[in-house]
């Protein structure tokens, strides 16, 4: 039996451009879609405890967005070019540090 994309990611054995083209950016791509037709965020004036199904998406996109750079953080090595590599590494620090501020600011407006 064969392992699937998301276990030889999770584990490391993945090529990095499988990664970032068949998992990352589809989840991005599901993400912006998913925000456009999202009702809105809170704000404010709107009682927090009618929103929490909209916090635990909130949860849910971090621990997978934080599972995936994860996993491209592993599979960086798995490149020809070595310049991959560096950039590679550089984005996944850069999303990391966007999404630690999306966690902080949800914890302040909580």
């Amino acid at each position: 039996m064969k392992d699937h994309i998301f276990s030889r990611a999770a584990s490391g054995n993945e090529r990095l451009y499988k990664v970032f083209w068949v998992l990352w950016m589809p989840f991005l791509l599901l993400t912006m879609i998913a925000r456009k037709f999202a009702v809105g965020a809170p704000s404010d004036g709107v009682d927090r405890s009618s929103v929490w199904p909209e916090y635990v998406g909130l949860i849910a996109f971090g621990i997978a967005a934080a599972w995936l750079l994860i996993a491209m953080w592993r599979c960086a090595p798995n490149v020809r070019l070595r310049i991959w590599f560096w950039l590679s590494r550089v984005y996944v620090v850069i999303q990391f540090l966007g999404l630690l501020q999306a966690a902080l600011m949800l914890a302040r407006v909580s």
